[in-house]
């Protein structure tokens, strides 16, 4: 004779999720993917601004003005135009063009803003605002995954 729990304690097995819980999850995964959008976008505005005009602080976090720093630019102004169009794109009706660019730039800036923290060690400014950026993109990940 097998024993059987009564039906007010049973529950669905944990991998079972309702679809109220899957269309929650998924709008959650959209925001996230939107906030780390727009955080690349309004961090890299600021950066790139500042660069190109050689504000004084650049000096300091970036080092001096040569070719390697403007190269710099460059990779940050193409993730500030990759986030700026999934973005557009999300906004006229194309959400999954902001998830599958962040599929693809999102792991890629953890990576490097990951090795900038062994390269050159987190008493930089520039380090520390990596790892920030590093925090948000990573839970963005983990949201994403977690709601398919």
């Amino acid at each position: 004779m097998a024993f059987t729990l009564p039906a007010a304690y049973q529950h669905e097995p944990l991998t079972k999720r309702s679809k109220l819980d899957q269309t929650e999850m998924q709008h959650t995964s959209i925001s996230m993917v939107y906030i780390s959008h727009a955080a690349n976008v309004l961090i890299l505005i600021a950066v790139c601004t500042a660069m190109w005009r050689a504000d004084a602080g650049m000096e300091i976090a970036f080092g001096p003005d040569s070719p390697a720093r403007r190269i710099l630019a460059c990779v940050y102004f193409a993730i500030l135009l990759a986030s700026l169009y999934a973005l557009i794109r999300a906004g006229f009706g194309a959400p999954q063009i902001a998830v599958q660019i962040a599929m693809v730039l999102f792991p890629f800036q953890i990576t490097y803003k990951l090795a900038t923290a062994f390269a050159v060690g987190i008493d930089n400014p520039v380090v520390v605002t990596n790892l920030a950026v590093v925090a948000l993109h990573t839970v963005t990940l983990i949201v994403m995954l977690r709601s398919t």
